[in-house]
């Protein structure tokens, strides 16, 4: 519970700043997630594969056991598509 409370507490100072993006937060976001389990690694802008494009990939033991995609805050999702070369369906 410690870990998503400093991760909350990291967004929250980032986005009172006034000019975060969408990469603002990925600093934030590695660090949650590495502290979650000592384990687990994340990879910001991985090398395109045969998984496309993500955002982040997460191994453990050298070996890809996620990928992530990040947003803006205030993104309406239900816009987001999770595949094609835009990711935003019109």
């Amino acid at each position: 519970m410690e870990a998503a409370s400093k991760y909350l507490t990291e967004v929250i100072s980032t986005l009172s700043a006034g000019s975060a993006r969408e990469h603002s937060y990925r600093p934030a976001m590695k660090v949650f997630i590495e502290s979650i389990n000592s384990e687990i690694k994340a990879q910001n802008e991985p090398a395109r594969s045969e998984h496309g494009a993500p955002d982040f990939v997460f191994f453990r033991r050298n070996l890809p056991i996620g990928y992530a995609e990040t947003k803006d805050l205030g993104i309406d999702l239900g816009k987001v598509s999770i595949s094609g070369p835009d990711m935003v369906r019109n």
